[in-house]
């Protein structure tokens, strides 16, 4: 469940509450993104989802993105639907940045695992 997926977020026992929720496609449907950080906790997959027709017809040039282990492979999935590139972005033991492919291991010793890699998106021009 979603809260299983958030226990380190939200603790053991988190509460419920009732959100008005929205998508993308629906607020931002005549304006067009140029760069879009997507930092949203476990649900990336269901964003996504609700940002296709943007993607499709209007994509930003560029998403960084913070995924959820749990949800990688699917949110992956999704965002190379459209994008020629999905990049792991690390961050290396002397603050340098790194794009690496999305299956490389992050076995290399001069990485900082103390930032957890984020992604980025683009296409080619």
């Amino acid at each position: 469940s979603w809260a299983d997926l958030c226990t380190n977020v939200f603790g053991d026992r988190p509460e419920a509450c009732t959100v008005k929720t929205s998508t993308l496609d629906h607020e931002m449907r005549d304006i067009h993104i140029d760069f879009l950080k997507i930092d949203i906790e476990g649900v990336e997959v269901e964003f996504l989802n609700g940002a296709r027709n943007i993607l499709a017809n209007d994509p930003p040039r560029m998403v960084h993105i913070e995924i959820y282990p749990q949800v990688l492979e699917p949110t992956i999935k999704i965002l190379g639907e459209y994008y020629t590139h999905v990049k792991r972005c690390v961050v290396t033991k002397d603050e340098a940045i790194r794009l690496m492919d999305v299956q490389a291991p992050l076995t290399d010793s001069d990485i900082d695992h103390n930032h957890p890699p984020t992604y980025i998106c683009y296409n080619s021009t």
